[in-house]
């Protein structure tokens, strides 16, 4: 469910009009929901209220209480209708217009519901989580520069225990080279969330490298033998 409020983000009484607007949104039982809110960030500089400070620090700190306080009443509203909120953000964009503010409810689809060692269902709820970014863009690309280091690094310690460029390649799967940029360009596009992956997640990308080198190493073992 999304819908479009013609107002500021800096209007205080954004959260009421949040409340007042109609809601089309079929709740599920046992069902977690997140929360979007993005608005114009350009808008928002240009707001005489938000641009009263010149100190950089202070302006920042007027911005971000300001989302805080936006984020936290729009998720209690929706808290108040019932509606599971799992994880609430706050974004500025480019893309809607400077009086423009969107909202947005997304169904969770992963099974986030806290299990016991036996799967059954636990009493503790899921952990909730609230980010505010004012400026998305610039948080993307932050995010995968440092996303774009970490991984070249990981794949250089990866390089230290496999023999050769060929036989990354073929763990890969792509076409024998010595070519490291097509090789940290293929690593990057499998393993593109192992830079902060954890847990669960990251055993799983290990397993599947782990998985892939062992195939590459049978592979070679018959073709050995094949040959003698």
């Amino acid at each position: 469910m999304e819908f479009l409020i013609t107002g500021s983000i800096s209007d205080m009484s954004l959260p009421d009009v949040v409340r007042n607007s109609p809601s089309e949104l079929q709740v599920k039982e046992e069902t977690f929901y997140n929360l979007i809110v993005s608005y114009n960030i350009e808008g928002l500089l240009k707001d005489e209220h938000i641009n009263s400070l010149y100190e950089e620090e202070a302006l920042k700190k007027r911005i971000y209480d300001l989302l805080r306080y936006q984020l936290k009443e729009i998720n209690r509203v929706f808290c108040d209708q019932g509606i599971e909120i799992l994880n609430s953000r706050i974004q500025g964009v480019r893309y809607l217009d400077a009086n423009t503010v969107k909202v947005q409810i997304v169904e969770e689809l992963e099974d986030v519901i806290p299990r016991t060692k036996t799967g059954k269902k636990s009493k503790r709820k899921p952990m909730r989580t609230f980010v505010i970014a004012p400026d998305l863009e610039f948080v993307q690309e932050t995010a995968s520069r440092i996303a774009t280091k970490e991984l070249a690094r990981i794949y250089t310690e990866l390089m230290e225990i496999i023999p050769n460029k060929k036989f990354m390649s073929e763990v890969l799967e792509i076409e024998p080279t010595e070519n490291d940029e097509l090789l940290v360009e293929a690593f990057l596009d499998q393993y593109s969330t192992l830079w902060l992956a954890t847990g669960k997640e990251k055993d799983l990308l290990l397993e599947k490298f782990r998985h892939r080198i062992e195939l590459v190493i049978a592979k070679r073992s018959a073709t050995k033998s094949e040959t003698q």
